[in-house]
């Protein structure tokens, strides 16, 4: 084994590697959105039961229930921000509530 054959093997072994790097950064990023999906449609299905639950109480445990409802929709605010964030001067949906 020549020096240059030496070199070409080591040339496809890092033309490997990065071929690998780039597809777990690629399988990575599918497993990131598809976890993010799952956890914002687990959290509407939350806002949804304490919505049904607001419709359906009393007086009292409708403003428990609101005031928890409220935070939870902050959650999710927050929740999708971080996970795709908006473009400079658009408002935020907690800025649309209020």
């Amino acid at each position: 084994m020549n020096v240059e054959e030496f070199a070409n093997g080591c040339v496809n072994a890092f033309n490997d590697m990065a071929k690998a790097a780039s597809e777990f950064g690629e399988a990575c990023s599918i497993a990131a959105d598809s976890m993010q999906k799952q956890v914002v449609s687990i959290q509407l299905a939350y806002i949804e039961k304490l919505t049904d639950k607001v419709n359906k109480a009393c007086f009292l445990t409708r403003w428990y229930y609101t005031r928890k409802l409220f935070k939870e929709i902050g959650k999710l605010d927050e929740l999708v921000s971080s996970f795709y964030p908006s473009v400079p001067g658009t408002p935020q949906p907690s800025e649309e509530l209020n």
